[in-house]
């Protein structure tokens, strides 16, 4: 596939004709693209996608659990609002009922992408909540990180390196 296409032509093409784990996967609304907090490019969004179709990024949908925690709990969490907050301890729920602690805390949040939102403990996964770009997730994977994303307007989405961490070859 042409990587230089129009912007979301690739992505949309790859999804309208994919019958592989990750159905009909829609990058551009989990990255929010043009939303202006989101992704404002397509080429990181176009290689993410490609990994995913040729199968070396695995996508696994997450459901999050309800998380309903006083105002003073959630400022543990970065975020200007308390539905970032929110969406936050949703992640960390979710770590805690795979047995794993999590952490939002300084400096356990850095990673090859950059700074996450909350981190499990053994540093196995990252997760992005709200708005994030595809480039950190790319780093990340690249780095060997597994990468959760849970953006604002529902769904969480594990990405996972297929052979532990994504060669750092372009697609």
């Amino acid at each position: 596939r042409a990587l230089h296409a129009a912007p979301g032509e690739v992505l949309r093409d790859i999804y309208e004709e994919s019958q592989g784990p990750t159905g009909s996967l829609d990058l551009e609304r989990i990255f929010a693209l043009g939303t202006g907090f989101g992704e404002f490019s397509t080429e990181a969004l176009i290689e993410l996608a490609a990994c995913i179709e040729s199968g070396d990024v695995v996508v696994e949908t997450i459901e999050l659990p309800f998380a309903d925690w006083d105002l003073r709990r959630l400022a543990t969490f970065s975020g200007r609002t308390v539905a970032h907050q929110r969406l936050c301890a949703r992640v960390a729920c979710w770590l805690e009922s795979r047995g794993t602690g999590w952490s939002a805390h300084n400096p356990d949040l850095d990673y090859a992408g950059g700074r996450a939102d909350v981190v499990a403990k053994d540093h196995s996964i990252v997760a992005e909540c709200g708005y994030t770009k595809a480039s950190k997730i790319l780093a990340g994977l690249k780095a060997g990180t597994r990468c959760l994303v849970a953006p604002y307007d529902g769904g969480a989405y594990l990405f996972t390196a297929r052979d532990g961490r994504l060669a750092p070859t372009d697609y």
